[in-house]
């Protein structure tokens, strides 16, 4: 690019003015130790800022100016990956770095995503390429057994964000939108499994692999986030939440089952007779053919077609946790023409739950703020609530809970 070719004019044409005319390298590492006046030892080493330079000095590294140049070189010793990620968006603000790059140096992806990928132990060995070209000088790693941000996150978009409207835009779109905040963020949490994630990636390598080889015909192709969306129901479980539980392990199994070879290409038969039959019905009812690949509302009718045909019970097709009892604190309470609602607060990184008179079977004057309560998440018309909600200190025992709401028992 530009700053490459400035770079190398300045080695070629005035040497001297190197280490005048440009900023340097920024190094941070985990040990530092100064050897004598310009040599050091330094432990995992990662350039922050100065790739292009580094580069371009070693790519004229036998040009006869090249001994006249003079760098400017930063090192800063820190174990502390908060430090670490302020330098690395500080150094590099000069420059147009785009936010996703930023995204993949957050510990999720360094300490789990990145090393779970490399310590999967199946058939299919894939690579999380969490830097660009990681894996480019490696002459082991097939290009196909890559996935990179951008795959991992279209992929889960589509496939357990139920968007696959929304799952062919820039990968930076879709962080915008889903990343956020620990309090909003949907996607790459700290309190994710990795599983999810990699099988993002197994079932992106499969179907890629399935329309090379000619096995899903090419006029798919263009819809193979849907595609993904309706295998993520195949299994015939709800999805529950993202977090390490028996219910995820459960889901997750089936998962990577049915990615599996030879039953994979029976569950893709599956996969492209619901798509059809959706197609089906939405032109049949006047729908046009273009532009669902856009469309909520195909998703949306995706959707419930895939649980009619895999889920093996009407109340298995419940998503989101809605047979999991949580646990939380009661936020307040609101008055309002005779009856009353409030809200209980889950935590810092889920979204506050509604709940009213119906979902609790006590005297609402015990319900004061701060109040640790046990309750069951549903989902309504207009979004999540709780029901069969119980003070925490009660016995744990479900059976206990009929003190309080009759007859009626937890799930």
């Amino acid at each position: 690019g530009t700053i490459n070719k400035e770079i190398e004019d300045t080695i070629i044409d005035s040497p001297e003015m190197f280490l005048l005319c440009n900023n340097g390298i920024t190094i941070v590492c985990a040990g530092f130790d100064q050897i004598r006046d310009k040599l050091v030892r330094i432990e995992n080493p990662q350039v922050v800022n100065g790739c292009q330079t580094s580069n371009t000095l070693f790519g004229l590294r036998q040009h006869p100016n090249i001994s006249n140049v003079q760098l400017l070189v930063r090192v800063i010793c820190t174990e502390n990956r908060g430090v670490s990620n302020r330098i690395v968006r500080g150094t590099n603000r000069q420059n147009q770095v785009l936010e996703e790059a930023f995204e993949a140096t957050l510990p999720f992806h360094q300490d789990t995503l990145e090393p779970f990928f490399a310590a999967y132990d199946g058939d299919i060995r894939l690579y999380y390429e969490r830097r660009a070209r990681q894996y480019s000088s490696d002459p082991v790693v097939k290009r196909t057994h890559v996935v990179n941000l951008r795959i991992l996150t279209q992929t889960f978009v589509g496939m357990f964000l139920d968007s696959p409207h929304e799952s062919h835009r820039h990968e930076a779109k879709l962080l915008e939108k889903y990343g956020g905040d620990s309090g909003t963020r949907k996607i790459f949490r700290e309190d994710h499994s990795p599983v999810p994630y990699f099988i993002c990636g197994l079932a992106w390598y499969m179907f890629e692999k399935y329309f090379r080889e000619d096995r899903i015909d090419k006029k798919y192709r263009t819809y193979k986030a849907h595609l993904l969306l309706i295998f993520s129901h195949s299994v015939g479980l709800p999805l529950p939440k993202l977090i390490k539980s028996k219910a995820l392990d459960a889901y997750c199994d089936k998962l990577l089952a049915a990615l599996q070879e030879p039953q994979f290409g029976e569950q893709v038969k599956a996969v492209l007779d619901v798509f059809d039959s959706t197609l089906r019905a939405w032109t049949d009812q006047g729908g046009s053919r273009f532009g669902i690949k856009d469309n909520r509302e195909f998703t949306d009718r995706l959707v419930r077609e895939s649980q009619r045909c895999f889920t093996t019970s009407q109340a298995a097709k419940v998503r989101d946790d809605e047979r999991e009892t949580c646990e939380g604190e009661v936020l307040h309470i609101v008055w309002k023409h005779g009856v009353w609602f409030g809200f209980i607060k889950r935590g810092i990184a889920l979204e506050n739950v509604y709940f009213d008179s119906r979902g609790f079977h006590g005297e609402p004057s015990e319900l004061t703020p701060e109040r640790r309560v046990r309750f069951e998440i549903a989902r309504g018309d207009r979004g999540l609530f709780a029901k069969n909600v119980t003070l925490a200190d009660m016995n744990s025992d479900p059976a206990s809970y009929t003190s309080r709401q009759g007859p009626q028992r937890l799930a």
